[in-house]
């Protein structure tokens, strides 16, 4: 997993983007995002881990909707927060 964030998510943004259309929007895809965003910032990579959540927003908002958990979980992780300034 530290591999798949040092390489900023690329893997599994190409592997599931392949075969996707400008305007698709996945729960796959944003969850993929979500839970690389958790991972990242987990290992203190808090600006590429908002990175991921915004990217995790914007396909959850128009797969499930902008009133469903996971787009609000996504919403939180992209959020700045005063603290995540500290932890660098």
């Amino acid at each position: 997993m530290a591999q798949l964030a040092s390489a900023g998510g690329r893997p599994t943004g190409a592997v599931l983007a392949a075969g996707a259309q400008s305007g698709d929007y996945s729960v796959y895809t944003g969850r993929a995002e979500l839970t690389l965003a958790r991972v990242l910032a987990a290992g203190g990579q808090i600006s590429e881990a908002r990175s991921a959540a915004t990217r995790a927003v914007q396909q959850l908002a128009k797969a499930e909707g902008a009133d469903h958990p996971e787009t609000h979980a996504a919403e939180q992780s992209a959020t700045p927060r005063p603290l995540d300034e500290k932890i660098r």
